[in-house]
């Protein structure tokens, strides 16, 4: 049955970081730590894929999650109570090793930084498929490990990171990462990074005597572009996290600029607890409920196709939490190869959903030329809608667009003809400020980066009171993009999901304070059956173990003599993957 007071948005997306300048909704993660996943990709030709070789992490799955580790235990979890952990989830055990998706510039794993984000955007993309490959599609935030960071000729530049999320930039809720959340990192490789590296030399050269960036042992580069990936901007004060170089305060050679204020840390984790597949984590692991699932299309297969008609592929998620639809609510988002208004003439968006995958209930192609659809071989068509979006060069702006559209919810064929408005927020998308190694730099001396749009992305927010869908349900969805000349010039083919919640390993700690010295017993369940585990306090191994048939263990722990005070990463590994079960600890 239609509801009326419901309303679909459609939505475009900017990645950059700018700080939110509006109130975020009510923050449903509470005072808990958040667990937040990680989902790591190297690419191909790099140290970290090649020869992994860091802080005793011989291998590449070891080497990415100490690397999310560190910054978690001596930055993140102290200061924000967020913690970094591993985005593998079965269909597989290992982060994904992706191709360097543009070779003809720099070495093998080289990221061109200067193309208007384009190979930023492929390697997160190459990553995002590999990983919906495992079934994974959507979890967590994008990480991928490259090599340098280089300018159009090929040579190496000073920067080690790159890092953004999708952003509102109208509407209540400007400056705010969109929901559903869509982060991504790209940073340096960090066998140029951390102090025990056996080469940290830049360019090829040979120690003693080559160009090294400042060491950074805690992980300061990726704690700085996870901020910028949770919307964090830049900061002035040069002991500030987000200070846009890494510094030295006490001259020891190593990078030390860690401090999170209280307003950041608010902002950090009122975004967190959007992403997919997020936890929080007290005394029992809860995931957020946020399930999800991606499609992937091809691109440029049809002639003479324009980057804002040509769908890279659709994202669908159910959450329990969408600041749109004040409650729950389905989110299609159609993501575009190109910015929508870069060309002349509108560009209309059709979704179409069979959301209980029962072709005899809801309309087909008589109903649905009712409202002008375009034939589908979809039967049983639950909800449909459709978005048109023009320039507007009356307003004198570029970016300004008319928008005008509806949409349908019918659980009866006959019950087709409710028309509800489409509300519009518009976004778009570009690659964010990076952090910068190259030494001891004022933050306002630095040049002022704008981001380049490069592509756009259109949300469609449903309700569940007007499509009840729940994860694990099956659905099957089609999407149009539509030429008023020219008829339907882009489809992604009729395709079944059916977005499942995270279920992660989990682990815990005997309640309480510890002290150093101290024996305690971890528990640990959803490990691979039957093989050895290794247990970690922050990035350091301090006992090893064996899981039991059903993935399962217990482990008396002595909490080594120098462990630092406060609150502490505790994490369960299953030996030679990435297969992790994270809690924390309290050490007096």
């Amino acid at each position: 049955m239609f509801v009326k007071e419901s309303m679909i948005t459609a939505a475009f997306l900017f990645y950059t970081c700018f700080s939110p300048s509006s109130a975020w909704s009510q923050n449903h993660c509470g005072n808990e730590l958040i667990s937040l996943p990680m989902a790591w990709c190297v690419i191909e030709g790099t140290r970290a894929a090649t020869s992994p070789n860091i802080a005793g992490a011989t291998n590449t799955n070891d080497l990415l999650w100490n690397r999310h580790e560190r910054p978690s235990d001596r930055i993140l979890i102290p200061q924000a109570l967020i913690t970094l952990r591993s985005g593998i989830l079965g269909g597989g055990l290992s982060f994904p090793v992706i191709p360097d998706p543009d070779t003809t510039v720099g070495k093998t794993g080289d990221l061109q930084r200067d193309d208007g984000g384009i190979e930023f955007n492929a390697m997160v993309d190459s990553c995002r498929a590999a990983y919906q490959s495992l079934g994974l599609g959507n979890v967590g935030l994008v990480a991928v490990n490259a090599n340098h960071f280089v300018d159009p000729a090929g040579k190496r530049t000073n920067t080690t990171g790159l890092g953004g999320c999708p952003i509102y930039v109208t509407g209540p809720l400007q400056g705010q990462c969109s929901s559903p959340y869509r982060g991504r990192v790209v940073v340096a490789d960090n066998s140029y990074l951390h102090p025990s590296s056996p080469n940290r030399c830049l360019d090829g050269g040979t120690p003693p005597n080559c160009k090294t960036w400042l060491a950074d042992p805690d992980g300061q580069t990726l704690a700085h572009e996870v901020g910028h990936a949770l919307t964090l901007g830049h900061e002035s004060d040069a002991a500030n996290l987000m200070f846009p170089n890494a510094q030295d305060q006490n001259v020891d050679g190593l990078s030390d600029n860690h401090v999170v204020v209280s307003a950041q840390k608010n902002i950090m984790r009122l975004n967190a607890c959007n992403v997919v597949g997020a936890a929080t984590v007290g005394q029992q692991t809860e995931v957020i409920d946020v399930a999800s699932f991606e499609i992937f299309d091809l691109q440029g297969e049809f002639p003479s196709l324009r980057p804002d008609q040509d769908i890279k592929g659709v994202d669908v998620f159910i959450s329990a939490h969408d600041p749109h639809a004040g409650g729950p609510a389905q989110i299609i988002r159609v993501n575009l190869l190109g910015n929508v208004g870069d060309m002349p003439g509108p560009t209309i968006f059709w979704v179409l959903i069979d959301a209980d995958s029962d072709a005899s209930s809801g309309g087909g192609d008589v109903e649905l030329a009712k409202i002008g659809s375009p034939p589908t071989v979809l039967e049983g068509v639950d909800f449909a809608a459709v978005v048109a979006l023009e320039s507007d060069y009356r307003l004198g702006a570029r970016r300004q667009y008319v928008f005008d559209g509806f949409a349908f919810a019918a659980r009866d064929p006959e019950d087709l003809l409710e028309l509800f408005q489409v509300v519009v927020t518009r976004v778009s998308e570009a690659t964010s400020p990076e952090i910068d190694s190259s030494g001891n730099v004022a933050a306002q001396n630095l040049p002022v980066r704008e981001p380049r749009l490069v592509s756009s992305s259109i949300d469609f927010v449903v309700p569940r009171s007007v499509m009840p869908t729940f994860p694990g349900n099956e659905q099957r969805i089609q999407v149009f993009s539509f030429d008023p000349k020219r008829g339907v010039v882009d489809r992604l083919e009729v395709s079944s999901v059916s977005p499942v919640v995270p279920d992660w390993p989990t682990c815990s700690v005997e309640a309480g304070w510890h002290n150093p010295g101290e024996q305690v017993s971890v528990s640990y369940q959803g490990l691979v059956p039957d093989k050895p585990v290794h247990i970690l306090f922050g990035p350091d191994e301090v006992a090893k173990g064996v899981a039991d048939g059903s993935g399962a263990g217990e482990t008396l722990v002595t909490i080594p003599e120098n462990a630092r005070s406060g609150t502490r990463l505790v994490t369960i590994g299953t030996d030679g993957t990435a297969y992790t079960a994270d809690c924390f600890i309290r050490i007096e």
